[in-house]
Parts: C-alpha cells; structure tokens; sequence
C-alpha cells in the first residue's frame, strides 16, 4: 500500500461515488461525483453532489470537506467545511486508516481502504454511525 502522503496526492481530481446506507430495516443508496481540488501542497478541498434514492422519492446531497496533510506527524486530517472555509476538525486519519468523531451523542467511525488506489484507482470510505439518534452503517466506493 502507499504511504500516507502518497494516498493524500492521489486524492486530488475528480471521482464518481456510489454509497450504500443500511440502517436497520432499511437500504439507501446514492450516487454521484466527487472532486478533491489541490488548495495548496498540503490541503485539498472535498466537495460532492449525489442523488440519494429513498423508497418514495429522491433527494439531492451536497457536502464539503477539507483533507489536510500534516507532514510532520505524516497523517491526513478532515476538517468540516462552512462557507468553502476551513471550520473545525472532524477527525484525525490514523496509521490504520481510521478516524473517529462524536457528534453530541452519537460516534462516527471512520474507515479508509487505500488497497486499490494504485492498480484500479478506486477507494472506500466506511462510517459506522451509532448513538442514541443514528445508527446505521455508510459505505461509499470511490472510482474513477
């Protein structure tokens, strides 16, 4: 697998996304695209659009991210976006891959699986989301 700051650069550019959400008694998908755009060497900025399919309609979804590289302790962190600026840390991307928050209540866990970003430029991000008001599982594949 690729070092870390190797996985950072191969990051930036554009991506097609497909997300899988299982929640209880319920699967949701969505589809869409993705771009990390190169702000300087060490900060991309993560924006998506997709289509979320539900049962009975459809909803469109944006959100966007800042990924930075820490050189020094050679680790990714995410930061939340407002506005297109740079808001507060959402997680830290550790040696495994991992990263973890808690929103209030309810803890994301994060998971990166870099293992094809070199042969078939594609990745994965897991988020296993439980709490007292969400509980349910985010797959998205990243290709391109």
């Amino acid at each position: 697998m690729p070092n870390t700051q190797t996985i950072f650069s191969s990051l930036i550019g554009k991506w097609q996304l497909l997300r899988t959400i299982n929640q209880t008694d319920q699967v949701f998908t969505a589809k869409g695209t993705s771009s990390f755009t190169k702000v300087d060497d060490s900060t991309l900025f993560y924006q998506e659009e997709c289509t979320l399919f539900m049962p009975d309609s459809k909803l469109i979804m944006t959100r966007e991210y800042f990924y930075l590289y820490n050189k020094e302790k050679n680790q990714i962190e995410k930061y939340f976006s407002h506005n297109q600026k740079q808001s507060y840390l959402f997680y830290i991307v550790n040696t495994e891959y991992k990263g973890s928050h808690l929103c209030v209540k309810d803890m994301y866990k994060a998971k990166y699986s870099f293992e094809k970003l070199d042969k078939s430029s594609e990745f994965t991000l897991t988020y296993q989301v439980t709490g007292p008001t969400k509980n349910y599982t985010s797959i998205t594949t990243y290709t391109r």
